[in-house]
């Protein structure tokens, strides 16, 4: 039997790997704590009318009031109960949201850096987890984006992702299936923030297609049926409560409307890279088109492919 090499070279190896290992979560700790930092500054922020909107409809809630009845507002009910659970938690007062705020934020920066060093390694996983939390520290700390759908719903786009990654590649078909039944669980919750998420829910489908290496039309079967699960009980819900006709005009004929607005698609599209996305990605544009390249040249590789499709969603 060998005997383990105690040599000051072999420490002097080991050491450096150990500090290889540990800095990428300094990193990490290091972006958290900024968050953390800013947002105790940014709790005693006042609502805007879409917040208000928003505590009204979750007032509403709580006194059995039911949304979508007595209330007008086309955003899924997700939005409406969480307001209520951290309202009722600051027992009215504003802070209560934007802690759910701050607490979404920093879910989402964490797990984006599990993901990149699950799927990459912990050097990228460090640079990925920087550029979820420049815009995340830039712009969403601000009256107007604090607490909105956008930012709850980002937390659960990554752990859909990091899931559907997980199907897609482990060697246990155990890992694999629970990894797809999670990723749809996240997905069909995540429709209940906005129903915008139905574009992520494709893209991680579209991934477990082409990417799965083994039992691809099983790990789709088994997204596809958490997904369908995860929405029927929330139909369930409203149709129980005897407005599921009102939960159906407001949230599904209302977005599709809202979808179709007077601007066309392309105008939609060209708008998009306009001054307000350079003011909230700045010099990370600057890097899209070297990341795009790379991506395309890889995209048979399954992180390649998910970060390809999942940015394609996000467009």
């Amino acid at each position: 039997m060998a005997l383990p090499d105690f040599s000051r070279t072999a420490r002097a190896v080991g050491g450096e790997k150990m500090n290889r290992d540990k800095w990428p979560l300094a990193a990490l700790g290091f972006l958290l704590a900024i968050f953390l930092a800013s947002g105790i500054l940014f709790l005693p922020l006042p609502p805007t009318r879409d917040q208000g909107i928003y505590a009204y409809v979750a007032w509403c809630w709580l006194g059995e009031w039911w949304p979508y009845q007595f209330a007008f507002e086309h955003k899924g009910p997700w939005l409406y109960l969480l307001y209520a659970i951290f309202l009722k938690l600051s027992k009215g007062a504003f802070w209560g949201p934007n802690l759910a705020d701050l607490l979404a934020r920093i879910s989402t920066v964490s797990l984006v850096f599990i993901l990149a060093r699950t799927a990459l390694d912990a050097k990228r996983a460090a640079a990925t987890a920087l550029f979820a939390a420049l815009p995340l520290l830039a712009v969403f700390s601000s009256c107007w984006w604090n607490a909105q759908a956008e930012t709850f719903m980002m937390p659960l786009a990554a752990a859909g992702a990091l899931f559907a990654f997980l199907a897609a590649t482990r060697e246990q078909p155990l890992t694999r299936m629970i990894g797809a039944m999670f990723s749809g669980a996240c997905m069909s919750q995540m429709l209940f923030f906005k129903p915008s998420a139905a574009w992520l829910s494709l893209a991680i489908l579209l991934f477990l297609l082409l990417s799965a290496e083994k039992n691809k039309w099983l790990a789709a079967a088994v997204f596809l049926a958490s997904l369908a699960a995860g929405i029927a009980l929330w139909i369930g819900y409203f149709r129980l409560r005897g407005i599921g006709r009102e939960f159906f005009e407001e949230v599904v004929l209302f977005n599709w409307f809202h979808l179709h607005g007077p601007r066309k698609p392309f105008l939609k599209l060209t708008g998009m890279f306009s001054r307000e996305l350079w003011l909230i990605f700045g010099p990370a544009l600057l890097l899209l088109a070297v990341g795009a390249w790379r991506a395309l040249k890889n995209r048979k590789q399954p992180a390649m492919a998910l970060a390809l499709l999942w940015f394609a969603a996000a467009l």
